[in-house]
């Protein structure tokens, strides 16, 4: 460490003048704490219920509900199919396009009943059995078709059972 110098005589009385001229410091008060003057009431029990977000309502997935006197109308050959789209020999892509285009044209021809032929996969092996029946489901369930559908429900055996589906639009707006 570095010794300090010392102060010339001429510091030392300047020093000197200046510390007889100055008075020393009062001692500082301690400040008390503010106390409130009504007492808090205590805080209320938190409902995490109250403030946590709400979860979405579930998406309506046309493959729910449906009418059941409707499908044993169809079944039963009362209810007339409107049109027919069968997938069989596609790709998966050309059979979503086939699809949403039949789908809107039979919404434009204020169809209301429609039958999807799928077929119901190869029987070789469980991987990729049924890879179109999957994806129009999937598609029917995410509605990547419209919202015009109203319920898609399995085919009865005589119009293809497992392997084609039953897809039922909505009844056209009405303009008032």
């Amino acid at each position: 460490m570095k010794r300090r110098r010392e102060l010339s005589p001429e510091e030392k009385r300047l020093w000197n003048h200046v510390a007889r001229s100055v008075s020393p410091m009062a001692p500082l008060k301690p400040v008390p704490p503010k106390v409130p003057d009504t007492p808090l009431p205590p805080p209320a029990p938190l409902d995490l219920r109250s403030i946590a977000p709400q979860p979405a309502p579930p998406p309506v997935s046309p493959l729910l509900g449906g009418d059941p006197r409707r499908e044993r109308r169809v079944a039963r050959g009362s209810l007339q199919i409107d049109a027919v789209l069968d997938l069989h020999g596609m790709r998966q892509d050309e059979a979503d396009r086939a699809t949403a285009a039949f789908i809107a044209r039979a919404v434009t021809l204020k169809h209301r009943v429609l039958l999807v032929i799928t077929g119901k996969g190869s029987k070789e092996g469980s991987e990729g059995r049924g890879v179109l029946r999957k994806r129009f489901l999937d598609g029917m369930e995410f509605g990547l078709y419209g919202s015009r559908i109203a319920s898609v429900k399995p085919a009865h055996q005589k119009h293809g059972g497992r392997g084609a589906f039953y897809v039922f639009l909505k009844a056209p707006k009405v303009k008032r």
